[in-house]
């Protein structure tokens, strides 16, 4: 699905994430231009090294156990309505005719869903619903 933003101010669930950690990061990026020198942190490029893995091996795979359908990888998605706009790491259409996005994540899973990454899952999901017209759950 291709998706052309028009013109205004767009914000993505990264920069909501950044928020919440700290509103500070924010208008140091994007009004005064610092950068947070991602290329020099080992998560960072750890992380970005994982989503060129995943978006290139296993293209064809479906998740079974989530009752997947199908799946788009690297989804580009804007909201005109809520001036919103990412990427999320795949779009799972599951059997009950809802729909999931999924994140990819350099961490592990340890009992304990963070409040961030909650707000990153919702913000996608209000992408989808919009642009795909389908129930996310």
């Amino acid at each position: 699905m291709e998706i052309i933003i028009k013109e205004g101010a767009y914000i993505t669930p990264s920069e909501v994430v950044e928020y919440l950690y700290c509103p500070r990061f924010i208008y140091f990026m994007n009004c005064l231009s610092i950068s947070q020198h991602e290329e020099q942190r080992y998560k960072v490029l750890a992380g970005r090294e994982i989503h060129e893995k995943k978006a290139k091996i296993n293209k064809d795979h479906l998740r079974k156990k989530l009752n997947c359908t199908k799946r788009e990888i690297c989804v580009n998605l804007a909201s005109d309505k809520y001036h919103l706009k990412g990427v999320i790491d795949e779009v799972l259409f599951l059997g009950d005719g809802t729909v999931a996005p999924l994140d990819y994540k350099f961490a592990e899973y340890k009992e304990k869903l963070f409040r961030t990454h909650k707000v990153q899952s919702i913000l996608y999901a209000i992408l989808i619903k919009e642009n795909y017209q389908v129930e996310v759950n």
